[in-house]
C-alpha cells in the first residue's frame, strides 16, 4: 500500500479543512491527522 504525509495550512475543524479531509476520504482507506501545530507568526 502506498502512504504519504500532507502537510497544510489550516486547522481541521475549519469548514474548508473538513471538505477537503472528507473528499480525501473517499479516495482513501484511512485518514490519520498526526497532530495539530501553531505555525510562527511571521509566515
Amino acid at each position: 500500500a502506498t502512504q504519504f504525509y500532507v502537510d497544510i495550512e489550516g486547522h481541521y475543524k475549519e469548514d474548508s479543512i473538513k471538505l477537503a479531509l472528507e473528499e480525501l476520504s473517499h479516495y482513501s482507506e484511512e485518514v490519520k491527522i498526526l497532530g495539530v501545530y501553531p505555525s510562527k507568526r511571521d509566515r
